[in-house]
């Protein structure tokens, strides 16, 4: 539609003298930016706003318990302050709300995200022989709790034991012919919902390391069918509906949530558009008409929004130039007057602006000056402020009335919230000067900043710092005299679509905009904008609907390194068993939350996963009995105010086979001490301790040492057995006992051999006390010595036991004198209470003071012991090992505390015990023990017995 010249005049000199007041409320609206997080925000505020006051969403309801955990999942993750404080209220209202027993698999769900490692043995177990999982434990499978089940394992990196082929293999089978899911065979509107479900937990599978031939193919076929459901306002229509297909914001958004996954964002961004018009006043979304959707779509959005990962844009400046804000003096100027041209310019964003210029042009600035009047000095603006400029021109020759372009930043210095509102024109009618007709038609260009990254100048370098999303806008103006309608837009880079999508309506002389979000890779990206590239919209000149420009993107270093501990050295790998891996991630990413995983080749977990250590980016992972093969390091860094993944990095590290031990062989006798002569057979007991990988053969044999280090005695055969590779410690029961004859009393090693056909053999022992022979002598004694006939005397018998040969006294402790209790054998069972025992009188079998450095236990089973060495096997505080001293040893015991309630008391035994091994804390028999009274000081019934180990 053209317009008509005169009206426009009579427009410009009508306005003229209230010029001011109509610009400034022209000025006051303002475009508020979808892509901000302000929807987001709203949103939030919307699920907080409904939370009932016992915590829950949607309580008195059927949805409680689907809206409830919609709810919360959106909430994850998000830093708000009231979202925090919902979330941490609605965990805690939901987990009260749940069963006890679980019986449905949706109930193991919500426990395992509320108590982390909570009901996972009972939702692993409870995958049907066909990979799939029922609503039930036993029922038959169905793609909905399969998918969820999927994504949650996924999510915490578990897997089922065979992995997942055949959960692949189920979803793949439980297709309807046409190819969508749905819980029944019949067609159904919830099958675009479903098969959206279904598609994003396999791309969540693909992502995860899960393998399978059909997995790829599976995929594709599926999101080509989805995208047949798009609609022209870009919303996603569910199938089977009607004749009149309508756009579904609920199923809309769920296709988002998994095409996002696998698409540039950029080519669904009219999908986007599409959900982000539909949402209400208060912040939330619905389906139609239905309020009691709102919170469970809400919820669907705001998760969207977090996977979409927006840019916090900065705070800037908006300038804007209206036609309204144009005058001329004279306002009606003859041939060859000089004219003053003024301009008002506004800053409407929330910003000052930075100094720039204003232009003034006879023509449009953006489809190319006829002549550039004047480039003005425009100051730095205040937000709310304006700026009144003014040029003059010579009309002298004029031949038509012109057209004045006034355009600000043309050169697009500054970084503006709205690139589109920076030109206007108005045309001076000089008297007695014709007007010559535009020619009728659309005429489609890139505006003055054609092309905007998160807001600036394609020039300035963007940095992955925060996010790995990007803001681009186009911005695109119609120089013609005819509107154009859907204006199509293409984005390339280096030739690959990264964004497609349409502008609905262009004004003659007007400007759009179009924006969509870019996840760019580190370093230079040509792109390629294409505005109506089918050219389906007729134009006056098709050669300038394309424009171009340069980005550079940083993505800050970020590393992952692998090490293999080895007695404080860090080597490279590969591992063996039982090694331990130092897994180190370093990054620039500003307060990036690093996760790291461990996968088997077939995406299966490790058994024992890496644990953070108390350096930023260090983690630990014990190889243990993991099987021999390559293994799967991987560590994503995520943004700690939205949880966008900002760079996901992985190595692979082998894990060789390797047949060993770990430690030596513990042997355990079923005797400590006998005497001399013919053996009475003592049973054998050894503890192996796993240091491999793989099955493997040990043979077993054991023989007897004497003092002077000869072998006495000695197994007649090696008894053989299997230690899976599965088993870190098997005990064994040697089928032969010890037997033969040991002449002399001393300590003998009772030496235990493991041997492999490929490995050297380990050895462990134990100790063998033989105590020398005893000589009893008798002797009778009268008192008195004399008496008198039919008197009374007394007869005293003397039993003495001596030793035959005391060369060879043994040094095994057998016995307590005395046990000293400082201050008292009496206190309080409170944790600032100790008491001081010192064990006096130690001596052999032989009733002999043992010699000093002599190894004695001693065992509380409750509470602490202080003093001495922890033994080498546990480490606990309720074993130690002590040395005697002057044929004593001396250590301190402190209760636990709480554990009894006052007016109560319990008598605790402290047992002294042999150490047939040493410093090695082979235990033996019990020699002595003391008893102590513990009175209760705690005033709360409910709390005792909390530090008891079964009572003290």
């Amino acid at each position: 539609m053209r317009r008509d010249a005169k009206a426009i005049g009579c427009l410009c000199r009508g306005l003229h003298t209230f010029r001011l007041a109509v610009v400034i409320s022209v000025c006051l609206w303002r475009p508020v930016s979808a892509w901000t997080s302000t929807c987001r925000d709203r949103a939030v505020e919307f699920l907080v706003e409904a939370q009932g006051a016992a915590g829950l969403w949607s309580l008195g309801t059927e949805r409680w318990r689907v809206d409830s955990e919609a709810v919360l999942a959106a909430l994850e993750g998000l830093s708000d302050d009231r979202a925090l404080g919902g979330l941490l209220q609605g965990r805690a209202a939901l987990l009260a709300a749940l069963p006890d027993s679980p019986r449905h698999v949706r109930d193991s769900l919500a426990e395992l995200r509320l108590l982390s490692s909570a009901r996972l043995s009972d939702l692993l177990g409870a995958m049907n022989a066909d990979g799939g999982w029922g609503g039930v434990p036993g029922h038959v499978s169905n793609p909905i709790d399969t998918v969820n089940v999927v994504d949650l394992l996924v999510e915490i990196g578990q897997s089922p034991e065979p992995g997942w082929s055949q959960t692949i293999i189920f979803l793949d089978r439980s297709r309807s012919p046409d190819g969508w899911w749905g819980l029944t065979d019949e067609p159904a509107p919830g099958a675009l919902l479903m098969t959206a479900r279904v598609l994003r937990g396999l791309i969540g599978l693909q992502a995860s390391g899960a393998q399978h031939a059909s997995l790829p193919s599976l995929i594709a076929d599926t999101r080509d069918l989805v995208l047949r459901q798009r609609q022209s306002d870009g919303g996603f229509a569910p199938p089977f509906e009607g004749e009149v297909p309508v756009s579904s914001v609920h199923a809309t958004a769920a296709v988002l949530r998994a095409l996002c996954r696998i698409d540039p964002p950029g080519t669904h961004a009219d999908s986007l558009r599409f959900l982000l018009s539909r949402q209400q006043l208060d912040g939330g979304w619905r389906e139609g008409d239905l309020p009691d959707t709102a919170v469970y779509v809400t919820a669907v959005m705001v998760d969207l929004l977090k996977d979409l990962a927006l840019p916090a844009l900065p705070t800037l400046p908006d300038l804007a130039v209206v036609r309204a804000g144009i005058s001329f003096a004279p306002a009606a100027p003859r041939p060859a007057d000089v004219v003053r041209i003024q301009a008002l310019v506004f800053n409407r964003g929330d910003s000052p602006s930075a100094a720039t210029s204003l232009r003034f042009a006879l023509g449009d600035p953006r489809a190319g000056v006829d002549s550039i009047v004047a480039d003005v000095s425009l100051p730095g603006l205040q937000p709310g402020t304006s700026a009144l400029l003014s040029t003059s021109v010579d009309t002298a020759g004029f031949s038509e009335s012109p057209l004045i372009g006034v355009a600000a930043d043309p050169a697009n210095l500054v970084p503006e919230a709205d690139e589109t509102n920076n030109v206007a024109l108005c045309r001076m009618e000089i008297e007695g000067v014709s007007v010559q007709p535009s020619p009728e038609g659309v005429d489609l260009c890139l505006g003055l900043a054609g092309i905007t990254v998160n807001g600036q100048s394609p020039e300035t370098p963007i940095s992955l710092s925060e996010s790995r999303t990007v803001l681009i806008g186009i911005g695109l103006a119609n120089t013609g005299t005819v509107a154009a309608t859907d204006v199509a837009v293409e984005v390339r880079d280096g030739g690959v679509l990264v964004g497609r999508g349409a502008v609905p309506s262009v004004l003659p002389n007007g400007a759009g905009s179009w924006t969509f979000l870019w996840r760019p890779q580190s370093g230079t990206h040509a792109l390629d904008v294409t505005l109506d590239p089918q050219d389906a919209i007729p134009e006056l000149d098709e050669t300038n609907n394309a424009g171009s420009a340069s980005v550079d993107v940083t993505m800050p270093v970020s590393s992952l390194s692998v090490q293999r501990l080895v007695d404080g050295a860090a080597l490279a790998p590969p591992f063996f068993p039982y090694d331990t891996a130092r897994i180190s991630v370093s990054s620039a990413h500003a307060a990036a939350v690093t996760t790291v995983s461990v996968r088997g080749v077939n995406g299966e977990a490790v058994s024992i996963a890496p644990v953070p250590l108390s350096t930023p980016g260090d983690f630990q992972w014990s190889i243990a009995n993991q099987p021999p093969g390559d293994y799967t390091v991987a560590a994503t860094l995520a943004s700690a105010t939205t949880g966008a993944v900002l760079m996901a990095l992985a190595e692979t590290v082998g894990v060789l086979p390797r047949v060993a031990m770990r430690a030596p062989p513990r042997v355990l006798l079923s005797r400590t001490s006998m005497e001399p002569g013919e053996l009475d057979p003592v049973s054998v007991t050894v503890i192996l301790q796993n240091g491999g990988n793989t099955d493997a053969e040990w043979h077993l044999g054991w023989a007897i040492v004497s003092p002077a280090g000869m072998v006495v005695a000695a197994s007649a055969q090696e008894q053989s057995t299997v230690l899976p590779a599965t088993q870190m410690t098997r005990m064994v029961s040697l089928d032969e006992p010890l037997t033969g004859t040991v002449e002399l009393p001393g300590s003998y090693r009772v030496v235990v051999t493991a041997r492999h056909d490929t490995e050297p053999g380990v050895t462990g022992e134990a100790l063998l006390a033989v105590e020398p022979g005893l000589r009893l002598q008798l002797a009778n004694r009268l008192y008195p010595a004399r008496t008198e006939p039919v008197s009374v005397a007394r007869i005293t018998t003397e039993l003495r036991l001596t030793a035959v040969d005391t060369s060879g006294a043994v040094a095994l402790p057998a016995a307590i004198g005395a046990v000293v209790v400082s201050p008292s054998s009496s206190l309080r069972d409170a944790a600032d209470a100790t008491v001081t025992l010192r064990a006096e009188g130690i001596v052999n079998g032989l009733g002999e003071a043992v010699p000093d450095g002599t190894f004695i236990a001693l065992h509380a089973p409750y509470g602490t012991l202080t003093g001495g060495t922890p033994l080498p096997i546990g480490g606990s505080t309720k074993l130690r090992l002590f040395v005697t001293d002057d044929g004593a040893i001396t250590a301190s015991y402190t209760p636990a505390g709480d554990a009894l309630i006052v007016g109560s008391s319990s008598v605790l035994v402290l047992r002294f015990l042999q150490c047939t091994n040493g410093a090695a804390g082979a235990l033996g028999r019990e020699i002595g023990h003391q008893e102590l009274q513990l009175i209760g000081v705690n005033p709360d019934p409910d709390m005792s017995g909390s530090g008891m180990e079964g009572g003290p």
